[in-house]
């Protein structure tokens, strides 16, 4: 089969790295894989199969006002469909929002089935007005709609829900790997993420910086970049723990990262379903969580496998800080039950319910209902 996958940059972040686990699977199995970006070339965050065809199309610049977002929306349709003409599939699959709605576009004019595939809780994330307006006049026409927990999918009208597919994400066993040389004597909280405002590192600083006094040793780790790393560094400043936190950017090696931290915080204010904490508690890593929407509360069991907190609630994040800071076999059942989400999100497993998937579209194209099983 010839599959197409379409997203804006292969750049770090959750729906990259899926993108890219599934086109190199998919190139295992033998199929044709071609990856559509709307960005120039750019070598790829994550390991790409060099059998993957890549194709950059170059049209990805950021639009500076109304007409120039219009024709340039314009040009990437054009391009879009272009390079489907190019590929030739049998099944397009795009990720993320926007790529979604111009590849609608695009496959209007052209026989081919597709698969969009939402990685945040689209009434969550923000969205200008336009593409919401166009997400949902273009979404029906998609022959499948992917998201990644039923209250997601709950989210979508009535009119999507035959089209709606539930596939959580995966995550590998790690690898043994050596932890990163420690920076002192005490534990390490880590987070992941981008340095966005979804993500709640701010919340996570000051929560560490009321549960530092039970763990003076301990140090809090950021792994991740984005536009609020300027104000993070402020806030620890501010919160008198700036000597006990570092943001240490964007990692390829976040595997030692993991294997040297002691308790994994995950703040969020939303969420799809988070890589990283699906990561890090495979690491073995004892994980307190922001109960968002959506994606922790699928991932944890409240105080079997780790700990959740109301969102956005500073209190009680520090709370759940200090519990694990203090209490070591605290860590280690949870830890070691957190260790078992291996089981539950197998890679290959998830791989195989993302292949019916393709399989069940290419064969019956539109009109039809997905097979139960698939739902």
């Amino acid at each position: 089969m010839r599959l197409t996958l379409v997203i804006g940059a292969l750049r770090c972040g959750g729906a990259e790295r899926v993108l890219t686990t599934l086109a190199n699977g998919w190139q295992r199995d033998g199929h044709a894989v071609t990856v559509v970006t709307l960005q120039g070339r750019e070598p790829p965050f994550f390991p790409l199969d060099p059998a993957v065809s890549l194709a950059p199309l170059g049209v990805g610049r950021p639009s500076r006002h109304l007409l120039d977002a219009v024709t340039g929306n314009a040009v990437r349709v054009r391009a879009l469909r272009a390079a489907f003409r190019r590929s030739r599939p049998d099944v397009v699959v795009s990720f993320l929002t926007t790529a979604n709605v111009l590849v609608l576009v695009a496959a209007l004019a052209l026989a081919v089935p597709v698969i969009v595939s939402e990685r945040n809780h689209p009434g969550l994330s923000p969205l200008p007005p336009a593409w919401r307006w166009l997400r949902k006049r273009l979404y029906p026409r998609a022959d499948a709609i992917v998201v990644q927990t039923r209250r997601t999918a709950e989210w979508f009208p009535r009119r999507d829900q035959s089209r709606l597919v539930v596939i959580p994400n995966a995550v590998e066993r790690p690898n043994d790997v050596a932890p990163e040389a420690a920076g002192g004597r005490g534990g390490t909280v880590l987070g992941v993420g981008q340095l966005h405002r979804q993500k709640g590192f701010d919340l996570l600083v000051r929560a560490f910086a009321a549960a530092a006094g039970r763990g003076e040793d301990w140090s809090l780790v950021i792994a991740g970049e984005g536009p609020e790393r300027q104000a993070l560094a402020a806030l620890a400043t501010s919160s008198g723990v700036a000597d006990r936190v570092r943001l240490i950017g964007r990692r390829t090696d976040i595997q030692r990262i993991y294997a040297a931290a002691d308790v994994f915080a995950l703040p969020s204010r939303y969420e799809g379903f988070p890589n990283v904490l699906l990561e890090a508690m495979a690491a073995g890593l004892p994980a307190v969580a922001a109960d968002c929407p959506t994606g922790p509360r699928e991932i944890i069991r409240d105080e079997q496998n780790g700990l959740l907190v109301e969102t956005e609630n500073v209190e009680a994040l520090a709370l759940a800080l200090s519990r694990l800071i203090t209490d070591a076999s605290l860590r280690r059942r949870l830890g070691a039950e957190a260790a078992r989400v291996v089981e539950t999100y197998d890679a290959d497993a998830i791989q195989q319910r993302w292949s019916a998937l393709i399989a069940e579209v290419a064969g019956s194209r539109r009109g039809g209902q997905l097979h139960p099983y698939l739902r």
